[in-house]
């Protein structure tokens, strides 16, 4: 015989079945606090009895009731507001660390314009500077070149300049030399002249070789002096314009023997504004004035001048 079929035995609803038939505004409060932290424990209840069934409107009231306090309750226990707190600090690290990125990367926006711009600064100054290098090359290089050209022809003219000192050095050897000949030629053609100081002009156009006659006859005795010329030397007018009247006398004699004479005689001349001395070239006569001027010499031959 065919078996019966048995009805399907009720199956009574649970308290999670009751939660999910909660107001929209409930089920979304345990929907966030589902994401937002670990997963609550389920709410469970015993089954009801099949003879304790009420009507659907208290059903559905005291679900409502049971759901509402069930909440506050949840919302009251410590380990929900430990969660709130945790959500709270997780959103506010969350949106400090965006605000931080988004500064981060104003900031690096920022820096990298700025780097970037003077980076192109000090690349236009850089290319500045090769530039002018390359032309201070360039011109070191030319310099070089000219003071290398200018130290070859310093060299030269140095050995030029050198060369031409020792040519120098002896010319002026030599011209010493010529001049020391020439003076002691000079000096040898007044082998037979004096030189007379002192004896006045009388007359514009004077005798002077009477004159010279007259001085060796009566103031030295010496007769028979042969003359070959007698002349006056010096400037005419003195610096005041007026006639020079004490110039000396040039006496070349016709002998040497003469002029000995004379010269052994003028001391007879001491005491009195006449003197006679030796006919001296300007280097002798300048050689000798220094002797009688330096201090370290007592006595030289001495020319009076009047």
């Amino acid at each position: 015989m065919p078996r019966k079929k048995s009805k399907p035995k009720k199956r009574f609803k649970t308290m999670s079945s009751t939660t999910q038939s909660t107001p929209t505004t409930m089920s979304g409060a345990k929907d966030k606090i589902k994401n937002t932290s670990s997963k609550p424990e389920p709410i469970t209840s015993t089954p009801i009895a099949t003879s304790s069934i009420k009507p659907h409107h208290e059903q559905k009231r005291k679900r409502e009731t049971l759901s509402s306090d069930s909440f506050v309750l949840d919302l009251d226990s410590e380990q929900i507001k430990v969660k709130i707190q945790r959500i709270i600090e997780e959103s506010v690290n969350v949106a400090t660390e965006a605000a931080i990125q988004a500064a981060k990367k104003t900031i690096q926006t920022g820096l990298e314009s700025i780097f970037s711009h003077r980076i192109d600064i000090l690349e236009s100054r850089i290319f500045d500077l090769e530039k002018n290098y390359d032309k201070q090359l360039e011109w070191n290089s030319k310099l070089s070149k000219d003071l290398v050209e200018l130290l070859n022809d310093n060299k030269a003219k140095t050995l030029k300049i050198s060369t031409l000192h020792s040519e120098l050095n002896m010319v002026h050897k030599d011209l010493k030399q010529h001049r020391f000949q020439i003076n002691e030629t000079a000096q040898y053609t007044r082998k037979n002249t004096v030189r007379i100081f002192g004896i006045v002009q009388t007359e514009e156009k004077e005798n002077t070789h009477d004159v010279v006659q007259k001085l060796l006859k009566e103031k030295l005795s010496l007769d028979n002096i042969d003359i070959e010329i007698a002349h006056r030397i010096g400037p005419v007018k003195d610096s005041d314009e007026n006639v020079n009247t004490r110039r000396p006398i040039i006496c070349k004699m016709l002998r040497r023997t003469d002029k000995i004479k004379v010269i052994a005689s003028r001391r007879k001349l001491k005491g009195q504004k006449v003197s006679i001395s030796h006919e001296l070239t300007k280097l002798n006569f300048e050689l000798l004035k220094s002797l009688q001027e330096h201090e370290l010499i007592d006595q030289a031959h001495k020319i009076t001048i009047n």
